[in-house]
């Protein structure tokens, strides 16, 4: 039996490239498992909430997103009540040409509030509604894709705005009117209790005995670049029986 012996060099290159030793496998944490290393501190993974694929599974009422919302809050200084004014309406105005990409991502001014003094120096300060088009958009894929490209376009923002700071929120994915759907909202919850009250046996719905009101008003359950949910207030509640008129005679 021959005997082989590798060189060092050999040896050193085989070590330092890992050899045929596989990749570290991707962390994967499933709900309810200990997190961390250590017995005693460990926590237990929440994990992520199945119960809205459930929710879409039963039929809830899901619209396609029209866009994405974003609040830019910036702030400037200056020497005097004039020039923080002045500052931070150039910025805004500068940073407002910056985002905008003409029937992607629209940006506007949206408020400037009053300049405050701050021991030597006058801050002022201003927001911006920056408005992510995601209508006509039909997958979850394109929409992500605008959302980040108009996000992206923050990298943008010229070294003359280096003495300006900025705040950035979230996305928030929306629909332009509600309302549009009080009606079909308000027939699904209708529809529901014709069905319960044609049920033969004993009445597990009584019109008669019922009372129900809605003041139309159209809320967002959950938002996500695949859809919004919607729901609308139904209240119903057994009808109160009026007095009986008293009897004349007694």
């Amino acid at each position: 039996m021959t005997t082989r012996h590798f060189p060092l060099l050999a040896l050193l290159i085989l070590t330092s490239c890992g050899g045929d030793e596989p990749s570290a496998a991707p962390a994967v944490v499933f709900a309810n498992e200990p997190a961390g290393s250590d017995y005693w501190s460990r926590g237990i993974e929440v994990g992520p909430d199945a119960s809205p694929f459930e929710a879409d599974l039963h039929g809830r009422y899901v619209v396609a997103p029209d866009r994405a919302l974003v609040r830019v809050t910036l702030s400037t200084q200056g020497r005097t009540r004039g020039e923080a004014a002045g500052r931070v309406r150039d910025a805004a105005n500068e940073l407002r040409e910056t985002l905008a990409d003409e029937g992607r991502c629209v940006a506007e001014v949206a408020d400037y509030e009053t300049p405050r003094r701050n021991e030597e120096q006058w801050s002022g300060s201003a927001s911006l509604r920056y408005d992510i088009e995601l209508g006509g958009l039909d997958t979850v894929a394109a929409r992500f894709a605008r959302v980040e490209h108009c996000m992206e376009r923050f990298s943008a923002i010229g070294a003359n705005l280096s003495d300006v700071r900025f705040s950035v929120s979230d996305p928030l994915v929306t629909i332009d009117a509600p309302g549009r759907h009080r009606a079909e909202l308000l027939e699904r919850e209708l529809r529901a209790l014709r069905e319960v009250a044609q049920v033969a046996g004993p009445a597990a719905y009584d019109p008669d005995a019922m009372h129900c009101a809605s003041r139309g008003q159209v809320s967002i359950l959950e938002r996500s670049l695949r859809g919004v949910a919607l729901g609308i207030d139904l209240a119903c509640d057994t009808r109160v029986a009026a007095p009986a008129a008293p009897d004349p005679a007694s």
